[in-house]
């Protein structure tokens, strides 16, 4: 009796990283040896691998159409919602002017003015092209009168000399007197600029009209700080106030960390510590300067020389070409930029 032996083939599952391969995954099959041979082991294996794999692209292939779809419909949403959007928000941009009401003046820092400045408001009291302007109706007949004849009356001034020297040079365009009708700061903004340093704690604040002494700014404000840091933040709160007109932020002083000026318009903001303060004391001369006209000179009284003294403690030079010299090492260099 012969004894009949089957033999079994498997084809198992790749083992390792190899184990899954998506839709080409093989099953195993246990099969008598010899039902099939292995050529056809082979090829009922490759042809269940490759039906699984038909239908795994064809669930690819649907699954990214309905993708595609989905994704369209959602680029088309989010198009329409943007440029609802767009047509809602306005252009970005860089947009320092504000909407004026009509009718309204504002002052450098946005502050409503009570008051219209008109032309004659702002101009100074020493200007002489506004009597000038005034007498213009009169001019023809002023000229008819006095072509025959020549006014002998003396200048109203103490040395008649000097006076008639300036006006000459006034004529000749010698001496610049176009800032006499220029337009002058508000009074509004420096109430505004002393509200802001007060609310940062400086101290012993003070406000000098120098319209009519100098021909670089109109106002001084003048104010203590305790340190180094503390200047540096009022200055910039100061500037942060000053943000929609000015011109360029002031380069910050990496040395000198005593004294800080920081200009708006034609107004002059010193920070200073106390020490420093006390020892330049320019508000006292600022304050007790007349005028910076060169006709004011003209107007001194001649015993009264370079010299006066006040309160008897102290002598105070009031020498114009000192005060120029002060105005260029001061803030000219910075002004040029404001203005």
């Amino acid at each position: 009796m012969q004894r009949r032996v089957v033999h079994s083939t498997t084809v198992s599952r790749p083992q390792g990283r190899f184990r899954r391969m998506g839709p080409f995954s093989l099953s195993v099959y246990r099969m008598p040896a010899g039902s099939l041979t292995w050529r056809g082991v082979s090829c009922s294996v490759f042809t269940v691998a490759i039906s699984s794999g038909l239908r795994g692209i064809a669930t690819v292939g649907k699954t990214s159409d309905q993708s595609e779809r989905i994704s369209s419909c959602v680029d088309d949403f989010v198009h329409t919602e943007l440029a609802d959007e767009l047509e809602a928000v306005p252009a970005l941009g860089v947009t320092r002017e504000l909407a004026i009401p009509e009718g309204q003046a504002l002052s450098r820092l946005n502050i409503p003015l009570k008051e219209p400045s008109t032309v004659t408001s702002n101009v100074r009291s020493n200007s002489r092209s506004v009597a000038a302007h005034a007498n213009a109706t009169d001019l023809q007949s002023f000229v008819t009168e006095t072509a025959d004849k020549v006014d002998a009356s003396p200048l109203p001034y103490d040395d008649e000399r000097f006076a008639e020297m300036l006006l000459e040079m006034e004529v000749e365009g010698s001496i610049d007197e176009a800032w006499q009708d220029g337009p002058r700061a508000h009074m509004e903004d420096v109430v505004e600029l002393v509200e802001v340093l007060r609310s940062l704690k400086v101290r012993d604040i003070c406000a000098i009209n120098v319209s009519e002494k100098t021909s670089s700014f109109d106002f001084m404000i003048f104010g203590t700080c305790e340190g180094p840091r503390h200047i540096h933040l009022a200055a910039w709160a100061v500037q942060e106030a000053d943000s929609l007109k000015r011109v360029s932020k002031i380069r910050r002083k990496q040395v000198d960390h005593t004294w800080e000026v920081v200009p708006v318009g034609r107004t002059v903001v010193n920070l200073m510590q106390e020490a420093l303060r006390e020892e330049l004391s320019l508000e006292r001369k600022w304050a007790v300067t007349r005028s910076m006209d060169p006709l004011a000179a003209a107007n001194a009284p001649v015993s009264e020389g370079r010299s006066v003294r006040a309160h008897g403690l102290w002598t105070l030079t009031l020498n114009l070409q000192d005060l120029e010299d002060f105005e260029v090492d001061y803030c000219k260099d910075v002004l040029i930029e404001q203005l």
